[in-house]
């Protein structure tokens, strides 16, 4: 069951009751709804506020890569039928509309069909270069019922007598990209590339279609003291409460968490601003 699978977050309202030194106690209402609302919050890649305009939700995409593509043109490998690379993924949720493999490589190497054994499944694949992401990302769609929860084991080599380049992130963790130079049959994690010298993570990644567990998204600053007063110099005053509505769709086995926190100062310092608090 996953925490959080689906979300549309339309609309939040924000009242404040503000009491001033010298007067009585007054309440103000903020709206946050809106495109421009939401595109200037900041959000990480799971998040979505363009499909629907003054809306926010999940994206229906989960990208699984563990390295950040740095490469360099000495950390490549050339795979052949005999030198194979082997490529472990680990999918917490395999459940999923489609599932495509994302492999960097070039054009040239494209040609021919190629093998794609997933757990011990042997697919026959073309790469087509019409499909090609920016900077050489190739993409193969693979069956979805060939992925298990847990660790999963993709091993990629040409059909024919030819070879596939694939680059090579230098990084010793997590150590899950292996090659093999007689067939698969004995599998090196500490020596890729055409001279062995790269310890590292072949630039291969699983894109799953279906919603991410979770995703956040953090609202700019909202400055109190402007809902009192447009003039530069403000009122001395005292939050004595703040009260948050909010219109959500949210499907079964699915929940949203919000958090508040304030300060005193126009950015956020640890000296000056409150720590992250649960809206009750």
């Amino acid at each position: 069951m996953r925490k959080l699978t689906y979300f549309s977050l339309v609309l939040a309202i924000f009242m404040f009751s503000l009491l001033s030194v010298d007067a009585a106690e007054k309440k103000y209402t903020m709206t946050f709804d809106g495109a421009d609302n939401w595109d200037s919050c900041l959000y990480d890649f799971k998040i979505d506020v363009d499909t629907r305009s003054g809306s926010v939700q999940l994206i229906k995409t989960e990208l699984i890569a563990d390295e950040m593509g740095n490469i360099t043109d000495a950390t490549f490998d050339r795979i052949n039928r005999n030198i194979r690379a082997k490529k472990e993924i680990i999918i917490n949720d395999p459940s999923c509309d489609k599932a495509t493999l994302l492999v960097y490589t070039n054009y040239s190497s494209l040609d021919g069909a190629f093998i794609l054994e997933v757990n011990g499944k042997i697919n026959t694949i073309t790469f087509d270069k019409k499909r090609m992401l920016t900077g050489g990302w190739s993409r193969a769609d693979i069956d979805p019922k060939q992925l298990r929860k847990g660790l999963n084991t993709f091993v990629i080599y040409p059909s024919q007598d030819q070879a596939i380049t694939l680059y090579i992130d230098n990084s010793r963790f997590p150590n899950r990209s292996a090659r093999s130079i007689d067939s698969g049959l004995n599998w090196d994690y500490d020596h890729l590339g055409t001279q062995g010298f790269c310890d590292g993570e072949y630039l291969i990644r699983l894109r799953l279609a279906h919603y991410p567990n979770s995703g956040e998204i953090l609202s700019d600053y909202i400055n109190i003291g402007d809902m009192v007063t447009s003039d530069p110099t403000k009122p001395e005053f005292i939050l004595k409460d703040i009260r948050l509505k909010v219109e959500a769709e949210l499907p079964g086995e699915t929940s949203i968490s919000y958090f508040l926190r304030c300060g005193s100062t126009p950015s956020y310092k640890p000296t000056t601003w409150d720590c992250w608090k649960p809206v009750q």
